[in-house]
C-alpha cells in the first residue's frame, strides 16, 4: 500500500492551500484526520464510482452503509471478511453477500436448535 505524506503538503502550505488536502486512501485519511473524514472519503468514493457506472443514487444511502463500516472508531470493510459476518440477521447478511449461501448456513442452525 502506498502510503500518503500530509506532513510534506503541510510543509509545503506556502505554495498549497492546505484546507482542501485530500486522498481517496481511506486509512491515512482515518490515520491524520479522524473518523469523521474517514466517513466523508468513503461516501464521497463510493458515489463517485456509482456515478462513474452510471447508477444514480442518493448519498443518503451510501451514509447509513458507511455509518456500520466506521462505527467502531474505524473502519472495516462491507464483505464477507467484514463485520458482516458477525451479524445477527441472517436478512443483513444476505443484503450484501450470496443469499443462498446465508439461507442454507441459516437453515441448518434453526434445524439444529430445533432438534
Amino acid at each position: 500500500m502506498v502510503s500518503v505524506d500530509f506532513n510534506a503538503f503541510w510543509r509545503m502550505q506556502v505554495n498549497f492551500d492546505v484546507r482542501y488536502i485530500y486522498s481517496n486512501n481511506v486509512h491515512a485519511m482515518l490515520n491524520t484526520y479522524g473518523v469523521e473524514a474517514t466517513r466523508a472519503t468513503i461516501i464521497k468514493e463510493v458515489f463517485n464510482i456509482s456515478n462513474a457506472y452510471g447508477v444514480k443514487d442518493n448519498i443518503h444511502h451510501f451514509s447509513e452503509i458507511v455509518d456500520f463500516m466506521i462505527h467502531s472508531d474505524g473502519y472495516q470493510p462491507m464483505n464477507r471478511h467484514g463485520g458482516i459476518t458477525e451479524s445477527v440477521s441472517l436478512f443483513n447478511k444476505m443484503t450484501f453477500e450470496i443469499a443462498s449461501k446465508f439461507i442454507v448456513q441459516g437453515l441448518l442452525f434453526y434445524l439444529i436448535l430445533i432438534y
